[in-house]
């Protein structure tokens, strides 16, 4: 039932979704058993339903935390920037030669043989400006670029 709580942090909007609409669960039940022992004339119980609430809280703060982080990522990229290949052929409204080049080469495992992974995200020569090393996010090169060898 809780399986919400250990999605990707990559969901932000989504995970703050599923949090409201559980915390509402927990909301009207609790509004609802206690509108039901309003209306006896002894009193009655209720139920304050704490798990629905809690979890969907702790959601929403995850889908939040979640969307803040892809923000300041995209923010450190650039404006033009959009993850996993949308607006990656056009960038500031100009065709990029960096967008078309080829991934870079496998990185060797430890033992000598290629991994089986792919090439992993980090900064690797560019393939369109010499001198200058250009992200590689895992599946496309970015628009970030820095000097070759910079920290």
């Amino acid at each position: 039932m809780f399986f919400f709580l250990f999605r990707s942090k990559k969901q932000g909007w989504p995970m703050f979704r599923y949090g409201l609409i559980i915390f509402g669960i927990g909301v009207v039940i609790t509004a609802v058993t206690y509108s039901m022992a309003a209306g006896h004339r002894s009193g009655g119980t209720y139920i304050v339903s704490w798990g629905p609430m809690l979890a969907g809280a702790v959601a929403m703060v995850r889908g939040l935390i979640g969307v803040s982080a892809a923000k300041r990522a995209q923010a450190q990229m650039g404006p033009g920037y959009q993850p996993y290949g949308a607006g990656q052929q056009v960038y500031g409204g100009q065709a990029q030669p960096w967008t078309q080049a080829p991934p870079p080469a496998p990185v060797a495992a430890a033992n000598g043989m290629p991994s089986g992974g792919g090439v992993p995200e980090g900064w690797y020569p560019d393939p369109a400006s010499a001198g200058s090393e250009r992200w590689w996010d895992g599946r496309f090169w970015t628009p970030a670029s820095r000097p070759a060898g910079a920290p």
